[in-house]
């Protein structure tokens, strides 16, 4: 059950305390009018009027309380599927966590990534499959998180679709390497291990980027999900 706060407590008081008032200052009119002058029609089609003006400010205060009554009702609802989704997006975003530190300590690594890159298991593929699936509806859904939530997990997605493309730089990078190292060409290895090492710098940063905005969506989902005071 939804608790009356201030506002509602004070709309009430003030409906209540005119419609007193007015009916003392109509009583009084009535009750002067009928004692000194006897009944006088214009009177009650004065007091008509007043009592229709009341009314229409009544009815018009009545509707905007009952406007925002229902606002509020499709607010909590918003927040709820908001919270429902979040919730869904809990694991992915902490598997992508997991596979991002992966390739951050991969791209570190020279070694690795040339020990990697000969072997039959690869993980240049685990770093063009990086990516994040957000759907428009669920983004419409996430709107209501404050901080630009669905903004920023859309701009995560937007940014993960490049992994495919520093994950072909390194791999470029590594078959000129091996080509290099094969016909033993010291110039040409320099230059090759050089486009490597800014391949997998490269790569490193754009890890970092996401995990940037990755952690902060990461906590908040986290807290939007199972904490509903960080949302109501």
């Amino acid at each position: 059950m939804r608790k009356i706060n201030v506002v509602d407590w004070a709309g009430a008081f003030a409906l209540v305390s005119i419609s007193v008032l007015f009916f003392i200052w109509a009583c009084k009119i009535l009750l002067g009018v009928e004692h000194h002058q006897g009944w006088d029609w214009n009177a009650f089609a004065a007091w008509g009027t007043w009592v229709a003006g009341i009314a229409t400010v009544g009815a018009v205060v009545v509707s905007l309380f009952l406007a925002k009554q229902v606002d509020r009702k499709e607010q909590q609802k918003d927040y709820v599927r908001a919270r429902m989704t979040a919730l869904r997006y809990v694991g992915s975003l902490s598997e992508l966590h997991i596979k991002l530190n992966f390739v951050e300590v991969w791209a570190e690594d020279r070694m690795k990534a040339l020990f990697d890159g000969s072997s039959e298991h690869s993980n240049i593929e685990r770093i063009a499959d990086l990516a994040l699936a957000v759907t428009l509806e669920d983004l419409v859904l996430l709107a209501p998180i404050k901080g630009n939530f669905a903004i920023r997990l859309h701009t995560l997605s937007l940014l993960l679709t490049g992994s495919a493309a520093h994950a072909g730089s390194v791999n470029g990078a590594l078959i000129a390497l091996y080509d290099a190292l094969n016909s033993k060409d010291s110039t040409r290895i320099g230059a090759c291990d050089s486009q490597l090492e800014m391949a997998l710098s490269n790569l490193g940063k754009h890890v970092r980027f996401a995990k940037e905005i990755l952690i902060p969506l990461l906590h908040e989902c986290g807290s939007v999900a199972y904490d509903a005071s960080s949302w109501t």
